[in-house]
């Protein structure tokens, strides 16, 4: 299960921001309606080791942006969308943050799961994420001893 896509419309000074995660995935959010589509990029880098990252300069929101993954989770009065795909049955679950959104809501020629619950699709997949700041290449990669207090973030 990869992360593919989120849309904030309101956390902290974050409003109506579009994040595309992956470029195998041409999503957008506008007007009420989701719009998803799945289009396989056939670079295969890192022989097959799927890694996405947020860049950006300070003061940017890339903290704020990975807050708003971590609030979702736990609960909040934030608002936004976060996609998953999974690459097995090539099938997007979409989990609306505090914000209203329907099978009809979504346009897609692929297979999707509207699921309110992100905890649900968190525990059914056994999604892990990685928060990682300030990486110098000195680090460890054992993240699994920095757990936080929910169980699919890691720091």
């Amino acid at each position: 299960m990869k992360l593919a896509y989120i849309y904030i419309q309101s956390h902290k000074g974050l409003e109506n921001i579009e994040i595309p995660i992956n470029s195998s995935h041409k999503c957008s959010y506008a007007f009420g309606k989701l719009t998803l589509e799945f289009c396989p990029c056939v670079l295969d880098y890192y022989q097959g080791l799927h890694c996405s990252a947020i860049i950006g300069k300070n003061g940017v929101g890339k903290s704020t942006i990975l807050d708003f993954l971590e609030v979702a989770y736990r609960g909040t009065d934030s608002s936004g969308i976060i996609v998953w795909f999974d690459t097995k049955t090539e099938k997007y679950y979409v989990c609306p943050i505090n914000l209203y959104l329907t099978e009809v809501s979504v346009i897609s020629p692929q297979d999707f799961v509207v699921e309110k619950n992100i905890s649900l699709i968190i525990k059914r997949h056994k999604i892990k994420l990685i928060k990682a700041n300030n990486l110098t290449g000195v680090e460890s990669n054992d993240f699994a001893s920095k757990k936080r207090s929910n169980a699919c973030i890691h720091s």
